[in-house]
């Protein structure tokens, strides 16, 4: 998987010595991003069985400087130097507190005679910049929150009726008490036609050890899906149903001699109109996450260190989630929303969520902002999933 990482930087960087035209002059750049999230979290079945309830309350501002050069026509490099600030609600800590994780990173779009376009971003960057569909098997909501950046490289491809994204995300470097880890992740699809798209999404995760707790996790997962859409036939902005199977391959190599290959299938069924979305999600198969409650080799419990989606990914599993998200502009999103979440035992709990997110880069570069390659034609919007 190290060789993955390696190419997908090597890829980036051949695309960029294959452009031939003159650098012009480098022109200052500078972005904020705002965020503004409210998630109440109220999970009482049975004591807490799969998450505590809790409240997410906070703000978030990113800004940044840096330059920008054109090559040619069709060819853009970016340069971005910025941190994250974020202030939780209620908190009586110090301004210096609130500072969080700097951001550095190199951004290059390139647009081909065929229309298609190519965007390489490597250094530590957001990871609003994943633009791939991904299910909550692979990433919950609360991670998109807290784990707001990726330190690695992404590359993506588009075309008006294909998408592509490959990145690698090195989460962490061996130490004394640290473990090893990275993450390879890949998703896509391509819009069949009018009523039918083809997609998949993957991850390989190499959950390494430390001085004291050594040894090596293998957590990789892989959904392929068909989704239907017969929102033309019925008049309003999608009726949808995402059908796709889930397979996981997953060893502990100091205690297994076999890897565990759970699967399972999830239905997606959306309906839209007027901006109101209703969507429900579910999921039946094996436990998604079977080392979840075992310890490591220095007694830690592996739970959300090695399993980043959603804890309820066990058997079965229904959400059904409720929101509005109003069309404003490319640079202004906002989305209110109610799930509630079910097993085989019953409710489980719910949640009540508002976000808020400005982007001024997209604001100032609509055509090729930072982080972002196009627009999804369903709701003429960046592709980007990362509005929790």
């Amino acid at each position: 998987m190290k060789k993955v990482f390696l190419s997908v930087i090597l890829l980036a960087v051949s695309a960029l010595l294959a452009a031939q035209d003159n650098l012009h002059n480098p022109k200052p750049e500078y972005g904020f991003d705002f965020l503004y999230h409210f998630d109440n979290r109220e999970f009482d079945y049975p004591n807490g069985k799969y998450m505590k309830s809790w409240t997410i309350f906070s703000v978030v501002g990113t800004p940044s400087v840096g330059f920008s050069i054109e090559q040619g026509e069709n060819t853009f490099h970016r340069v971005n130097l910025g941190i994250d600030i974020r202030r939780d609600m209620g908190d009586d800590a110090g301004v210096l507190d609130s500072f969080g994780e700097m951001l550095l990173h190199y951004d290059m779009h390139t647009t081909f005679a065929n229309g298609g376009r190519l965007e390489g971003v490597v250094g530590v960057f957001p990871r609003e910049y994943m633009e791939g569909e991904y299910s909550e098997v692979f990433f919950t909501d609360s991670l998109l929150f807290y784990d707001r950046n990726l330190d690695g490289a992404i590359l993506k491809y588009m075309t008006p009726r294909f998408y592509t994204e490959i990145g690698a995300d090195w989460m962490g470097k061996f130490g004394q008490t640290r473990k090893e880890r990275f993450h390879i992740f890949t998703a896509g699809d391509w819009i069949a036609s009018k009523w039918m798209k083809l997609g998949w999404a993957a991850t390989l995760y190499h959950y390494a050890g430390s001085v004291i707790a050594p040894g090596v996790v293998d957590n990789h997962t892989m959904q392929l899906y068909v989704e239907l859409d017969g929102a033309k036939y019925l008049g309003i902005q999608e009726c949808s149903v995402k059908l796709s199977p889930l397979i996981a391959y997953q060893r502990d190599r100091i205690r297994d001699d076999k890897p565990i290959i759970p699967l399972g299938g999830e239905m997606v069924f959306t309906a839209r109109h007027w901006n109101i979305w209703f969507q429900n999600t579910t999921y039946v198969g094996d436990n998604l996450m079977p080392y979840y409650y075992r310890n490591d080799s220095g007694g830690a419990q592996y739970g959300p260190n090695l399993y980043m989606g959603s804890p309820f990914y066990r058997s079965f599993y229904n959400l059904c989630e409720l929101y509005w998200e109003p069309r404003l502009t490319n640079y202004l999103r906002f989305r209110l929303s109610t799930r509630f979440h079910f097993d085989s035992g019953g409710f489980m709990g719910s949640q009540q969520k508002m976000s808020l997110l400005l982007n001024l880069d997209a604001c100032r570069n609509p055509h090729r902002a930072s982080g972002h390659i196009g627009m999804d034609p369903k709701n003429g919007v960046f592709r980007s999933s990362y509005m929790l």
